[in-house]
């Protein structure tokens, strides 16, 4: 995944900080799912994207977004996370095939 991100990409605000502790996810482990080189990227409906990654600890991530701002193409201003959860199995398998 080729996203040019910087840590202050993130938009956290009363409606999603700390929303996704009930899945065991910190807000700072959501973010990480973006920076791993090997993370995949789904475009699900409503601007909606689901990344699936891995933290710096290894902890497999679900993560829905939206862009709320763009730079160029490829570069975002403004990253919403929605949602962040451990991946299901299902999840894991299309996390380790290859992209081809």
């Amino acid at each position: 995944m080729n996203l040019q991100l910087t840590d202050k990409s993130f938009e956290w605000d009363k409606g999603n900080a700390g929303k996704n502790l009930k899945h065991d996810v910190t807000d700072e482990e959501a973010e990480q799912v973006f920076f791993d080189p090997s993370a995949r990227l789904k475009r699900t409906r409503n601007e909606r994207y689901a990344l699936f990654g891995r933290t710096e600890e290894g902890k497999y991530l679900f993560v829905v977004f939206q862009y709320k701002g763009r730079v160029s193409k490829g570069s975002y201003d403004v990253i919403r996370i929605i949602s962040a959860r451990e991946m299901t199995k299902v999840h894991r398998k299309f996390y380790s095939e290859k992209e081809g």
